[in-house]
C-alpha cells in the first residue's frame, strides 16, 4: 500500500512539475483573433486569413515624432531610419528622404517599362516622343528639373515618372527639411514593414523595443514617439491580456480561499483544495500549448473559471466527512458523485472542442484537460497526502449570516421579481441588438490607440487595412489584366 502511494505521488509531482517547466520556457501567448474566424474553405477566403495574419499591410508600423522644432525632429527622423536599417528586424524604412531610397529607385527605373501603365505603341511613335520630350523640357525649365535631369535621355518618353504617380499619389505625406512631416508640420512621420509576420507577436515586441531603444539614444529634448499599426496593437493586446489574466486569477483564487476558510476554519483543507486547482490550471494550459502551438490570451484569460469549476472536486470529500469517518470512507461514498461532476464538465465542454473554430476549441481542449486533471488529483492524490486517520468538520456557514425580518424577505422577494421581469422586458425590447457578432469586440485595443492609427494612415497615405480588394483570373497575366481594369474604374470613381 505503501509503495502505491509513493508511486501515485511520484506521477503526480513529475507530471505537475514537468508541465511548469515546459510552460515556463516555451510557453507562447497569441492575441491572435482570426482563431476566432471559421475556417477558410475557399480561395478568396483563404487569401483574407493570409492577409489577415502575415500580410504586407499587417507588417507596417507606422511612427509619428514630435514635441520638438521641425529642425530636430528632422534629424531624429533620419537618424532613426538609419538605425532601424541597420538593425535587420525590418525589410523597409522610409521617412521620405529621397537621397535614401537609391536602392528603390534603381529597381523602379530598370522595370520602368513592365510597370508604366502609360505603354503604349502610340508612345513610342514620332508624335508621341515628340509630346513625351516636349513635357520633359517643361519639367526640366521648372523647379522639379533638377529631379529628372539625370534620367531624361535615358527615359525619353517618362516612364519613370509615371511609375512615381502611382507609388506616390496625391494626398500623401508633406515635406519639410527633406523628409516626411504631417499637414500641420507639427510631426515628424516614418514608416517600418518589420520581417516578421503580423501574427508573431513576440517579432513585433522586438520590433517596437528596437524603434523605442533607438528613439531614446537620440532624442531631442522634448520630443516625443508615437506608434501605432498591427503589429503594435497585438503587443499592447498581449500585454493587456496577460495582465488581465493573471489580476483576475489572482482575485478569483483569493474569492474563494477566503470562503473554504470560513467554510474549514482550518489551514489544512484550504491548502490541499487548491492542489487540484493547481493542477488542473497547469497541465490544461500545457497540452493547449501543445495541442496548438500557442495559447490564445482569451483562453488564458478563460482559465480563471476552471478556479470555480474544479476547487469543488475536493469539497465533495471534506463537506461530506460525517462525525467520526475516515477520508477514505468518504472517498469510496462520494466518489460516484465526483466521479460525475468530473464527467459532466467534460462532456458539456466537448462541444467546444470539436468546433471548427480555433478560438473556441482551445477554450474546450482547456476546460476538459483542467477538469479530468483536477478530478483526478482529488480522487488520488489528496488521499494520498492528507493523514490517513484525519476527521475535517465544515463549520456551517449560517453563523455568518444575520437574521433577516420576514418582512424584509417578502420585500426582497419582490424587488428580486421585479428586477427579473424588468430585465426579461429590456432583453425583449432590445432583441435586435442582443447579440454582437463584431469580432472587434473581443480586441482590447482601447479606442484612443485606433484613432491615433487613422490619423497616422491619413496623413501618410498608408493603406487601409480593413478593406482588400481581390482581382482573379485563370493565371496571372489575366489576374494582373483585371486588376488593372479594377484600379482604372476605382480611379475614375474617386475623380
Amino acid at each position: 500500500m505503501k509503495r502505491e502511494r509513493r508511486l501515485i505521488m511520484a506521477v503526480w509531482l513529475v507530471a505537475l512539475l514537468g508541465c511548469g517547466l515546459w510552460l515556463y520556457r516555451n510557453l507562447s501567448v497569441s492575441t491572435d483573433l482570426t482563431v476566432f474566424l471559421p475556417p477558410s474553405s475557399t480561395p478568396v477566403q483563404r487569401l483574407l486569413v493570409n492577409q489577415l495574419r502575415e500580410g504586407p499591410a499587417t507588417r507596417l508600423i507606422l511612427i509619428a515624432l514630435d514635441g520638438a522644432g521641425d529642425r530636430a525632429l528632422a534629424r531624429a527622423s533620419t537618424e532613426l531610419a538609419g538605425r532601424l536599417k541597420q538593425s535587420g528586424l525590418f525589410s523597409f524604412v522610409h521617412n521620405g528622404d529621397m537621397h535614401d531610397a537609391g536602392k528603390e529607385r534603381q529597381f523602379i527605373f530598370n522595370h520602368r517599362y513592365l510597370l508604366s501603365p502609360a505603354v503604349a505603341p502610340e508612345r513610342f511613335s514620332v508624335d508621341g516622343l515628340r509630346s513625351a520630350l516636349r513635357k520633359s523640357l517643361e519639367l526640366l525649365s521648372s523647379p522639379a528639373g533638377v529631379l529628372i535631369r539625370s534620367t531624361v535621355t535615358a527615359d525619353p518618353t517618362g516612364e519613370l515618372r509615371a511609375v512615381a504617380r502611382l507609388i506616390v499619389p496625391e494626398g500623401g505625406p508633406a515635406r519639410r527639411h527633406g523628409v516626411w512631416f504631417s499637414a500641420d508640420k507639427a510631426r515628424a512621420l516614418l514608416i517600418a514593414e518589420t520581417r516578421a509576420p503580423g501574427f508573431d507577436v513576440e517579432g513585433q515586441r522586438l520590433a517596437i523595443d528596437a524603434i523605442e531603444n533607438a528613439f531614446a539614444s537620440i532624442r531631442p529634448k522634448g520630443a516625443r514617439i508615437e506608434l501605432a499599426g498591427p503589429g503594435v496593437f497585438a503587443s499592447q493586446a498581449r500585454t493587456t491580456i496577460e495582465g488581465e489574466a493573471w489580476r483576475l486569477s489572482a482575485v478569483a483564487a483569493v474569492l474563494v480561499i477566503a470562503i473554504l476558510f470560513a467554510a474549514y476554519r482550518s489551514i489544512v483543507p484550504v491548502v490541499t483544495s487548491m492542489l487540484p486547482v493547481a493542477t488542473g490550471l497547469t497541465e490544461a494550459v500545457t497540452v493547449v500549448a501543445l495541442a496548438f502551438g500557442t495559447v490564445h490570451g482569451i483562453t488564458l484569460a478563460f482559465g480563471a473559471t476552471l478556479i470555480g469549476v474544479t476547487v469543488d472536486y475536493p469539497s465533495y470529500l471534506f463537506a461530506q466527512t460525517g462525525d467520526g469517518e475516515r477520508l477514505e470512507s468518504t472517498l469510496a461514498r462520494v466518489g460516484p458523485t465526483l466521479k460525475l461532476a468530473v464527467l459532466t464538465t467534460v462532456f458539456g465542454a466537448l462541444a467546444m472542442a470539436l468546433s471548427s473554430f480555433a478560438g473556441l476549441a482551445q477554450l474546450g481542449l482547456l476546460m476538459i484537460t483542467g477538469a479530468t486533471a483536477a478530478g483526478v488529483t482529488a480522487r488520488f492524490v489528496l488521499p494520498v497526502i492528507l493523514p490517513s486517520g484525519l476527521h475535517l468538520r465544515t463549520a456551517k456557514l449560517t453563523p455568518y449570516v444575520p437574521a433577516v425580518p420576514d418582512l424584509l424577505r417578502r420585500v426582497a422577494a419582490v424587488i428580486a421579481a421585479a428586477l427579473v421581469v424588468a430585465g426579461l422586458g429590456v432583453a425583449w425590447w432590445g432583441r435586435d441588438r442582443l447579440w454582437n457578432d463584431d469580432l472587434a469586440s473581443l480586441s482590447p485595443v482601447p479606442e484612443a490607440a485606433k484613432a491615433r492609427d487613422r490619423v497616422l494612415r491619413e496623413e501618410l497615405g498608408a493603406p487601409d487595412v480593413r478593406y482588400v480588394l481581390v482581382a482573379r483570373g485563370v493565371n496571372r497575366e489575366s489576374a494582373l489584366r483585371a486588376s488593372e481594369s479594377a484600379a482604372a474604374l476605382l480611379e475614375r470613381g474617386v475623380e
